[in-house]
């Protein structure tokens, strides 16, 4: 089951700045061209893991670069809504 709390260390490795960069770089150029952006389109084709990836966009979520749009209770982690702050 995805945990943001538990694959947050994994974010700071040096290792994988580069895979954070990419899905931060692809959640911006997606919010350009859209008002909303789902989070399956923003880690799909991205080759860091689901989890991983998920856990990049929350970090972008926490660090305050996008915001989330408010979702019904038990929506599925990859439906989740994000647009610009």
């Amino acid at each position: 089951m995805y945990k943001y709390e538990d694959l947050k260390p994994e974010l700071f490795l040096e290792e994988n700045q580069v895979k954070f960069l990419r899905i931060r770089d692809k959640t911006h150029q997606l919010l350009k061209d859209q008002k909303f952006v789902e989070m399956g389109d923003i880690i799909q084709g991205i080759n860091a893991g689901t989890w991983f990836s998920m856990a990049c966009v929350d970090r972008l979520l926490e660090i305050g670069e996008i915001m989330e749009r408010g979702q019904a209770e038990g929506t599925v982690g990859q439906h989740r809504i994000f647009t610009k702050v």
